[in-house]
């Protein structure tokens, strides 16, 4: 494998004057206690967009020690913002979209096929309650089998393609409302709906949910790139990521139009980890993908939290991020409190975006690997708790992540550090009382009954 190609490393770059002028200076001042008593006071409430990339894992990006694609846009997002290290999500995509909306665990809020309740309580519904205008833009791809669809479970609007990954002349579901862009590029139609919703919202609080359908397959070249002609499936992967940032570029170059920028904080995290059979390069490393797996390349994930004035610039967080804290992160933001009844595994990371040091964070991140369903369902992977270095499976594997991230061989507990016996104890009690084994079991039953 060659590594960056050249193609993907200048067009960017050719147009950066373009993609980055948009970004403001940070004054540098503390913002804590003016945004706390701003949101007590009721007279602030930030626009909240939040991007979903689709089969992207966060070593490919170069803020993460990727080599082989060029994101100036991202790039500068996390040199200007927060960047976190540790983000985890589930391994494929409908268990990680339940999971980021609903704030449960999978074997919580996912049974079987990639569905999410009519009724179910979301990011969406929270935010709709405490005033925000609501949008999904894109992908949804949780409507299966009596699955909710964006309506349902509190946007306002939404457009997004019915067919999974529709990247030319797509149908885009208008409000429930089917409509075919002839000749149109999915990515720049739904951009444009989003742009329209921003321009439409821009006197009240917008939720903007973006769930992009780049970089994910088909892969192919995308407008305004030209990479030869037999282009391998990685250069065409590099090019989509590439393309994805340029377009996130225009998304802050819209807000700045409207003068929105300062009052729109913006998340960038990713569904699952990159495909397996994608190779790509990490420092003097070439690693490959591991969606649909639980190890590392499946589930880690990258996250870059933006918020000029707000969040601190240039800060590289450690704290552990589940796919579950979405919610309750938003939820604090939005001075909103669970309703009686609603259990959630997520933890609020709010205050650590507003530089609070003495912020709980979590001590381990959960993952259950359930199915994506349908034809050639991905089988039953077990389940595991983590901290940032060390990781437990539900079948006793136990492993240290800072030295392998390749998962072999395991750790002998008989000739463990002190440390290592420690975290084993704290995790393998998490296991214990996560009530994921008597769903883990029947999953497992139903995939021997399949076979």
């Amino acid at each position: 494998m060659s590594g960056e190609h050249p193609m993907i490393g200048t067009l960017p770059a050719r147009r950066a004057s373009q993609w980055i002028g948009w970004l403001c200076t940070l004054t540098g001042a503390s913002c804590l206690y003016c945004c706390l008593i701003a949101a007590a006071q009721g007279n602030t409430k930030p626009n909240i967009i939040l991007i979903l990339a689709d089969d992207l894992s966060a070593t490919v990006l170069p803020c993460y020690g990727g080599k082989s694609v060029r994101t100036p846009v991202l790039d500068r997002l996390a040199a200007e913002g927060m960047r976190y290290t540790h983000c985890y999500s589930p391994q494929v995509c409908m268990p990680s979209r339940c999971e980021l909306l609903t704030g449960k665990y999978s074997h919580r809020n996912f049974v079987g096929r990639g569905n999410i309740a009519p009724g179910e309580t979301t990011i969406a519904s929270v935010l709709k309650q405490a005033g925000y205008a609501t949008c999904q833009i894109e992908k949804w791809h949780l409507e299966f089998r009596g699955g909710a669809i964006p309506s349902q479970v509190g946007f306002d609007e939404f457009y997004h393609t019915r067919l999974a990954h529709n990247y030319f002349d797509p149908v885009v579901s208008v409000n429930g409302k089917e409509q075919k862009f002839e000749g149109g590029y999915g990515p720049h139609v739904c951009q444009k709906f989003a742009f329209d919703f921003i321009r439409r919202h821009q006197q009240q609080p917008f939720f903007l949910y973006y769930a992009m359908h780049l970089p994910h397959a088909p892969y192919h070249v995308p407008p305004g790139f030209d990479l030869g002609d037999f282009p391998t499936v990685e250069e065409k992967y590099y090019a989509m990521i590439a393309h994805q940032d340029a377009l996130i570029g225009q998304l802050i170059e819209h807000l700045e139009l409207l003068n929105l920028r300062d009052r729109t904080l913006l998340l960038f995290t990713g569904d699952n980890g990159t495909p397996q059979g994608i190779h790509y390069r990490h420092g003097d490393r070439t690693l490959e993908g591991g969606k649909g797996t639980l190890l590392d390349g499946g589930t880690h994930v990258p996250l870059i939290v933006n918020w000029p004035g707000t969040v601190g610039e240039g800060i590289v967080a450690d704290q552990l991020v589940d796919f579950a804290d979405f919610l309750p992160t938003l939820m604090e933001l939005a001075g909103r409190k669970p309703r009686p009844g609603l259990k959630l595994d997520g933890r609020s990371f709010y205050r650590q975006l507003l530089g609070d040091r003495d912020a709980l964070s979590r001590r381990f991140a959960f993952k259950f690997g359930c199915r994506n369903g349908g034809k050639g369902a991905l089988p039953v992977h077990g389940y595991w708790a983590r901290t940032q270095r060390w990781k437990l499976y539900n079948d006793g594997r136990y492993y240290d992540m800072k030295y392998d991230l390749n998962e072999e061989p395991p750790i002998e507990l008989a000739s463990a550090s002190t440390e290592a016996v420690a975290a084993h104890e704290h995790l393998a009690n998490v296991l214990k009382h996560s009530g994921a084994e008597a769903v883990y079991e029947r999953f497992k039953k139903k995939s021997h009954e399949r076979d």
